[in-house]
């Protein structure tokens, strides 16, 4: 019996070797990758759009960026809303940009909702649009409340409590490295840290991934977990 919990543990620590070494090669990676958009970029783009009708700002932010970056947009009839559920909260995207690297989408909830963040190897941040972004920091006792134009980062292995009131929407900006197995957030997974106690709570494989789990391509391979979808 214990020689078989020892074997555990020694497994364990390979597998969390192994996650460091290709977390390590990862960055490494990426620091030789050119990308098609930049955090301040898309921050500062939405920013501008701030406190407007979120289907308003969202229309004309897409209407920028495909003149900013023609080719790097889908068109309009690959926009499609997806349901979202992860880490206990649900939401919803629409996919704009997604390569093995990076990705832009849209995301935000009607309703309101909370849950955990979960831990990713990409940066990821989102600039709101609309409504409020509570955030608890893993390590702190006290909450932040974020508002439209202000943009909320999330580190590479950081974790948080999370909580959207109603009406609350944004633009997302990614990057990192995407998992072996690829359907997405954005259709780029980027994978959850290990060493979390809950790993069931958090998403299988990306910062935003859709419980469908299908694989990588046009938001519409998702199938049933579309939402009513609003072409821009």
């Amino acid at each position: 019996m214990q020689w078989a919990v020892g074997r555990r543990w020694v497994w364990a620590a390979l597998l969390l070797a192994a996650a460091a070494v290709l977390a390590q090669a990862v960055w490494l990676w990426l620091g030789t990758q050119s990308f098609v958009f930049q955090h301040e970029e898309i921050a500062q783009l939405a920013r501008q759009y701030a406190g407007l009708d979120h289907e308003l700002a969202f229309s004309r932010l897409i209407v920028e960026l495909r003149r900013l970056h023609p080719g790097h947009v889908l068109p309009d009839e690959d926009l499609q809303w997806v349901f979202v559920n992860a880490g206990g909260w649900m939401g919803a995207m629409c996919l704009l940009h997604a390569s093995l690297s990076e990705y832009v989408l849209l995301f935000g909830t009607a309703l309101g909702s909370r849950g955990h963040s979960g831990r990713y190897w990409a940066e990821i941040s989102d600039t709101i649009i609309s409504g409020t972004f509570h955030q608890w920091r893993e390590g702190t006792t006290k909450s932040e409340v974020f508002y439209p134009g202000e943009t909320v980062v999330h580190g590479p292995g950081e974790a948080t409590a999370v909580e959207w009131g109603p009406n609350t929407w944004m633009v997302e900006y990614g990057r990192g490295s995407s998992a072996p197995r690829t359907s997405s957030p954005s259709s780029t997974l980027f994978a959850p840290m290990p060493g979390d106690s809950d790993l069931s709570s958090l998403p299988t494989s990306s910062a935003r991934t859709p419980e469908s789990g299908n694989s990588l391509g046009s938001p519409a391979l998702y199938g049933h977990e579309m939402a009513v979808c609003t072409h821009f």
